[in-house]
């Protein structure tokens, strides 16, 4: 039994440290069912299409066949390269077949009100105790993830933010902030342990407790939405729109 998906994040992104990072994934969430949910579709779209793949390859070959050229006394590249950095039209046929899919969904709009803020002054407050200083870039990248959070977590994250605006510089006591996990691992996993046995390229136990945590504190949404990849028709679908979904979280 094997499923690898890639590594869960629910951390604040404060680039504080990779224990940290853990140590918050592991207090990501419980469901809010009070408020109205917007919908959360799972979407597989094209990213990549023959042409633009049979591209990619031709300017590979090209800047690989002027280096060459460049390092040859009296080689012209416009010469000895014309072939391989020359482009031809994509037919119709290509440009309607697709190289590289990937799955994908819109966000939803409405932010739990006060949990921006409380991302923010958790990690300023915990900043300030610490002596760390932060460029306005880090600022602006920490202000993008607080907001960003506000889209996809429930109310029930603030008192987590608020535990960790005063753990120790050391991370002292971070374990008490974590929320329980759910079940909603086990809900999901059973789902696609009953169209894809053999797992595919997921990670079986892993994939279970990771999904448990996530759905702690995440909107009922966005936790449909992983429901969606869990039913979809082929493992390569599965494993490809459970990725998709978890990038959402980042």
């Amino acid at each position: 039994m094997s499923r690898v998906l890639p590594a869960f994040s629910c951390s604040l992104s404060f680039a504080f440290a990779s224990t940290f990072v853990l140590a918050l994934s592991a207090a990501a969430c419980t469901q809010n069912t009070s408020a109205a949910e917007e919908t959360v579709t799972m979407q597989k779209t094209c990213v990549k299409t023959a042409c633009q793949a049979i591209d990619e390859i031709r300017e590979r070959g090209c800047s690989k066949c002027r280096a060459e050229c460049g390092s040859l006394d009296g080689c012209s590249a416009a010469e000895v390269c014309d072939a391989s950095c020359s482009s031809e039209p994509c037919t119709a046929d290509l440009a309607a077949r697709c190289d590289e899919t990937a799955w994908t969904a819109d966000l939803p709009t409405t932010a739990t009100p006060g949990l921006a803020q409380a991302c923010l002054d958790s990690g300023t407050a915990l900043d300030a105790r610490c002596d760390v200083t932060r460029t306005p870039e880090d600022i602006a990248r920490k202000e993008a993830t607080c907001n960003r959070r506000a889209l996809i977590l429930t109310e029930a994250v603030l008192p987590f933010y608020a535990c960790i605006a005063s753990i120790g510089c050391k991370l002292e006591g971070v374990d008490r902030c974590a929320a329980p996990p759910s079940d909603f691992g086990d809900q999901v996993c059973a789902a696609i342990d009953a169209r894809c046995p053999s797992h595919g390229e997921l990670d079986g136990a892993d994939l279970c407790e990771r999904l448990n945590t996530a759905g702690a504190l995440r909107k009922p949404s966005m936790l449909e939405a992983a429901r969606q990849c869990s039913h979809q028709p082929t493992c390569e679908d599965i494993n490809g729109c459970m990725a998709g979904w978890w990038k959402l979280l980042q």
